[in-house]
């Protein structure tokens, strides 16, 4: 291996340290809705806190789009929340319910 001074045994840890890391990268990029191949990106120094800035800091994809599809599909829940009494009472009745985990009448 490269690296005589510091032994192969540290060499390896090394490089499974890297590679778990550029592993769990991945995941979170993946997660975030961004290409998980931006993981391999942390391994670059300086670049590792640009991205990490930039993964703090941005809106992710993945939030965009459940943001457009909240918009898009409103929810009894939403219109609850919002205080909308022209829905069904039952509709308000569930809402309370899974709100307060009021126990549910067994008949």
């Amino acid at each position: 291996m490269g690296l005589r001074s510091i032994g192969s045994l540290a060499e390896f840890v090394i490089i499974v340290a890297v590679v778990l890391c550029v592993w769990a990268y991945w995941r979170i990029f993946a997660k975030a809705g961004y290409p998980g191949a931006m993981g391999i990106l942390m391994v670059i120094p300086l670049l590792n806190v640009i991205m990490l800035f930039f993964l703090a800091f941005s809106e992710w994809p993945v939030l965009k789009e459940l943001k457009a599809l909240r918009e898009r599909v409103p929810t009894q829940k939403s219109a609850a929340d919002r205080g909308d009494r022209n829905l069904p009472d039952d509709a308000l009745t569930d809402e309370v319910t899974r709100r307060f985990n009021v126990p549910q009448k067994v008949e």
